[in-house]
C-alpha cells in the first residue's frame, strides 16, 4: 500500500492493472487485496482487471510453452 501511494505521489501513476490468474490472487480476498483497493480509491486512480483466459501458449501445439 505504501508503494502504491508512492507510485501515485512521486511518479504520477494513474492506475493499476491486475491479472489475478497470472498474479496468483483472488480479487475478492479481503486479506490480500482490499487494502490496495482502498488506496486506489483514496488516490482517485483506476483499477483495471483482466478476466478470462490468459492466452499464454496460444498457437503452440498443446497450448503450452515450448521446451
Amino acid at each position: 500500500m505504501r508503494r502504491a501511494r508512492r507510485l501515485v505521489a512521486e511518479y504520477g501513476v494513474k492506475g493499476f492493472k491486475f491479472h489475478p490468474s497470472i498474479q496468483g490472487f483472488f480479487p475478492n480476498d479481503r486479506s490480500v487485496a482490499y487494502g490496495l483497493y482502498e488506496v486506489i480509491e483514496e488516490t482517485g486512480t483506476i483499477a483495471l482487471f483482466h478476466t478470462g483466459q490468459t492466452g499464454i501458449g496460444a498457437g503452440v501445439p498443446g497450448g503450452a510453452a515450448s521446451a
